[in-house]
């Protein structure tokens, strides 16, 4: 029967296969530049025993020297010497290329990463609290990305660095290699310790640490900066953070104290040997085992061994401390979707497909409070229903469930009687146009993209872009812009204008309209405008929208009226449905908030 694995050696085994997938990743990012840098890295570190291997050849020949006698042995030395010289700074100077260039390829690389993770994972993924800690850690950590492969080059070269000195000193003086190995294990007991002291309180602490940036986001945001002020809520929100870092300052600097302690009194077992081996070395030169080069060189190389060994430990620990902290990121990209993807392919339909709800219930992730349950609907191809109810009525769900960005617990959605899980997502999505009520602004990009966005695969068309801003009732003030098309949207940048919270919401309409797809969704899309606008961005979609099917929702009951059905929602339910007059005609719930809205306005 196999013995189980103790978990030092799966630590072992866990660390190897860790250094693989770093290697594979940055063989990815730069092979040529990769491989340079560790094999110089190497090199370089083993010209730290050619000088004084050089040297003490040097003083012996020196000693033995007499006028007119071996000068051409001498004058060989020294070219030695001038050319090794050379040949050490190229090394140099090629690694530090290697090292820059790569520094250079993975400042980018980290954050490539994650947001190709996170399209891969999708919404629900982004929402699991445990998930969102890893997010968190992997942003405070992309450095260890940057700077591992440094450790790594200088770890090997550390390591063959030690051997080569514990070669020679093996040759010379093996009586001292025990006592080597006896003082440096300590120091690794104490380092790895504290590593995991410090990686425990890095996890530990990860909610908290989310909850304390979150609150101080909102004093350094432009957009919520204004609010905090005037309602006198800086000082409250400015103490959540302080007193976060006041508390995790003073815990990781009380580990760190004590670590610095016990690695002082660690490190001054190490000079034991050092004293050995001068008092062994001082022996051997007075009974002339050793010559006066040889004890140069010797004793060059035993305060190297020294200084390798503090050396190597400090960079495992460097190391150590890194590869905990990659772990954690390895684990988040190779984080496995929650739900597959379908495999089942629609293309670029020709005409709008058929939608059915049937028997649908859902709740979302950690609440067991039923949003839907047992709910049904058929969407007729083509067809302009509007879904209307206050707010809470389950409306946003639906869509959500309808965009496959939730996946409902019992029941099924089919488009042209294919299960929606069993589609492949992308695929459907090329047939979807969605705005909704949290649209996104991207500010750093011009009016022209971010109309465009709706349908960036393509080739940007202006004419078809003015026509989009037309309908969405953005043309005229785009048009007062002094770059036009070409203006960014943000005052940060020269030349830029930051629209309003009403022409931010045009904007995005006009992206909607743009994408022109077969299913056209829209989710509250116009509560910034006025409801005379929105009532013309109504009747546009009506009259220019034809053979799609579209979906809106709203909670305003006066502009949905000319859609070809409307579905009223109370609690997840559907309660009316009919045209504006059939439901106006049933003097029920639609007719009461119709009449009542209607008051409002007049």
């Amino acid at each position: 029967m196999t013995k189980p694995l103790d978990s030092k050696t799966k630590d072992n085994i866990s660390t190897f296969f860790l250094f693989i997938w770093a290697f594979k990743l940055y063989w990815k990012v730069g092979p040529t530049h990769f491989l340079v840098y560790i094999i110089f890295g190497i090199f370089r570190e083993l010209t730290n025993l050619a000088y004084p291997l050089i040297s003490a050849f040097l003083i012996d020949q020196l000693i033995a020297y007499s006028p007119g006698k071996e000068d051409l042995l001498i004058r060989n030395l020294l070219i030695v010497i001038v050319g090794t010289t050379v040949l050490f700074s190229f090394i140099a100077s090629v690694n530090r290329y290697g090292r820059q260039i790569l520094r250079h390829r993975m400042r980018f690389k980290p954050r490539s990463l994650l947001y190709e993770k996170l399209k891969f994972m999708g919404l629900q993924f982004q929402e699991d609290p445990e998930i969102l800690n890893k997010i968190t850690r992997y942003r405070e950590d992309q450095w260890v990305f940057r700077d591992l492969f440094e450790y790594i080059s200088i770890f090997i070269g550390a390591a063959i660095g030690l051997i080569s000195v514990i070669a020679i000193i093996a040759i010379y003086i093996p009586q001292i290699i025990p006592i080597v190995l006896i003082v440096s294990i300590p120091s690794l007991i104490v380092n790895r310790k504290f590593i995991r002291k410090l990686y425990n309180i890095d996890v530990e602490n990860t909610l908290q640490n989310r909850l304390s940036d979150g609150n101080v986001g909102y004093l350094i945001s432009s957009s919520s900066f204004k609010e905090v002020v005037m309602i006198g809520a800086y000082d409250y929100l400015r103490k959540i953070f302080e007193d976060f870092a006041k508390y995790l300052t003073s815990t990781l600097s009380r580990i760190r104290t004590r670590w610095q302690i016990l690695g002082f009194l660690v490190d001054m077992l190490k000079q034991v040997y050092l004293i050995a081996a001068i008092i062994i070395l001082v022996n051997m030169l007075k009974s002339g085992e050793v010559s006066v080069g040889q004890f140069v060189f010797l004793l060059s190389t035993i305060r190297t061994f020294s200084s390798n060994i503090d050396n190597f430990v400090s960079i495992s620990t460097d190391l150590s401390e890194m590869l905990f902290k990659l772990k954690d990121a390895k684990s988040l990209l190779e984080q496995d979707k929650l739900e597959k993807d379908g495999t089942v392919t629609l293309g670029e339909l020709d005409t709008p497909p058929k939608i059915e709800f049937e028997n649908v219930t859902f709740s979302y992730p950690r609440s067991e409070k039923k949003v839907l349950q047992n709910f049904s609907l058929k969407i007729n191809s083509g067809e302009k229903i509007a879904i209307v109810g206050h707010n809470g009525a389950g409306k946003t769900t639906l869509i959500k469930l309808l965009t496959r960005l939730y996946r409902p617990q019992e029941g099924k959605i089919e488009i042209n009687d294919t299960n929606l899980n069993n589609l492949k997502i992308e695929d459907f999505y090329q047939n979807l146009g969605v705005l909704f009520q949290d649209y996104n602004t991207y500010e750093y990009l011009t009016v022209r993209e971010n109309v465009a966005l709706g349908k960036a695969a393509n080739k940007f068309e202006d004419e078809k872009i003015w026509k989009a801003l037309e309908y969405a009732d953005a043309a005229e003030f785009v048009k007062e812009y002094p770059k036009g098309l070409d203006t960014v949207l943000s005052e940060k940048f020269a030349g830029g204008i930051r629209p309003s919270t009403g022409q931010w919401q045009k904007i995005a309409i006009a992206r909607f309209f743009y994408r022109d797809a077969e299913v056209l969704i829209l989710d509250e899309p116009t509560a910034s405008i006025d409801a005379v606008a929105e009532a013309n961005i109504f009747d546009r979609i009506y009259k220019f929208i034809e053979n799609k099917t579209v979906i809106i929702v709203s909670h305003r009951f006066s502009t949905v009226r000319n859609a070809d059905r409307i579905i009223v929602f109370e609690h997840g339910q559907v309660v009316e449905e009919g045209s504006h007059e059939q439901l106006l005609a049933k003097n029920g719930v639609y007719a009461n908030a119709f009449n009542l809205q209607s008051k409002g306005y007049q």
